[in-house]
């Protein structure tokens, strides 16, 4: 996170850590977003489910 946090862009995706893939796994936004039911949520990070391994 200390990346995401010193001085970078507001807004925009996020990469699998692992240097040769490199993925996109979703997004963030820390102003935050508006969502379906009208509440501002901030900051915003969205995981595609589908892009990671659920552990049971």
């Amino acid at each position: 996170m200390k990346s995401f946090t010193q001085d970078g862009p507001v807004e925009g995706k996020i990469p699998c850590p692992n240097e040769k893939c490199r993925a996109k796994l979703g997004n963030y936004a820390w102003p935050g977003v508006r969502c379906a039911c009208g509440a501002w949520v901030t900051p915003e990070f969205c995981i595609h489910r589908s892009r990671v391994d659920e552990l049971r």
